[in-house]
């Protein structure tokens, strides 16, 4: 479905307590039997991203080999 609406988003984004200016994408997910839920992508202040730090220092990212196969097709 497409929404017309530019205000709709940030009615959306006020109602589930979010900040509008900091949110870029809202994608609300219905199925029938299955919960709802919302998927948000929102740009982190540098508070945020102070608060990630130690986490990420807390892991060492290491190159691993990657064995292809080949499966026969071409």
């Amino acid at each position: 479905m497409a929404i017309i609406d530019p205000n709709m988003g940030k009615e959306i984004c006020t109602a589930l307590g979010l900040d509008p200016f900091r949110v870029t994408d809202v994608s609300i997910h219905l199925s029938v039997g299955c919960q709802t839920y919302a998927q948000v992508k929102y740009l982190p202040d540098k508070e945020q991203i102070d608060k990630l730090v130690p986490i990420f220092a807390r892991y060492e990212l290491k190159e691993r080999e990657i064995v292809l196969q080949n499966n026969g097709g071409s």
